[in-house]
């Protein structure tokens, strides 16, 4: 049991490392239903280790056009990471689905970090190579919604963004490597590989 777990525990820092060398940080989200973004909804990939930072809405940063520019009403958020069912339905499922922050205070600058790291030894979310996450708010702008369990900016203004984590160059760990054939991991490999390529490139992936 005890070399097992040697080994195991080896895997795991040996995944680490190959996965620090993909570090990124990539634009910021704007965590608003007035961002753009949410017109096209692609889907974004990430390389693992690599960070994004989704920004509250605040009345200081105005991401499109008003026509009134004397008041900026202030806007009330929640951040969900959820399942692919929820993020479709736009309603939390509590057994599935966490709530990662609450955008509370309009006035001030406030943000949250996605890592998006295999492990983690706190209790933040761990993101997985090769898998998509999902991402929804089922809050309307209004404070007393930031409690809100479906519909929302989700339903609304479809506020809701889908990830998807990239294999390093390196490929998966050697956890992951044990548990199927060679051949198998390499056809894998290979259409993740070519997933990521047309995702960078621009290329509308499912």
């Amino acid at each position: 049991m005890g070399i097992v777990s040697l080994i195991q525990g080896t895997c795991i820092i040996l995944s680490l490392l190959i996965d620090c060398g993909r570090s990124e940080l990539y634009p910021s989200i704007q965590w608003t239903r007035h961002n753009p973004k949410f017109v096209s909804n692609r889907t974004q990939c990430v390389h693992p280790m690599s960070k994004v930072i989704f920004v509250c809405p605040n009345t200081a940063t105005i991401v499109k056009r008003l026509v009134h520019s004397s008041y900026v009403d202030p806007q009330y958020e929640n951040l969900w990471l959820v399942s692919k069912q929820s993020y479709e339905r736009c309603v939390i499922d509590t057994t599935t689905d966490t709530r990662l922050w609450l955008c509370d205070e309009p006035l001030k600058l406030k943000y949250y970090t996605v890592t998006f790291k295999r492990f983690s030894a706190s209790k933040e979310p761990e993101f997985q190579p090769g898998k998509y996450y999902y991402f929804i708010a089922t809050s309307d702008g209004k404070k007393e919604s930031l409690n809100s369990s479906s519909g929302g900016n989700c339903r609304t203004n479809r506020m809701k963004l889908k990830f998807y984590v990239c294999t390093s160059k390196a490929g998966k760990s050697p956890l992951k490597l044990s548990r199927r054939s060679p051949l198998v991991w390499k056809k894998e490999k290979k259409r993740a590989d070519l997933l990521c390529h047309n995702c960078f490139r621009g290329h509308k992936i499912n």
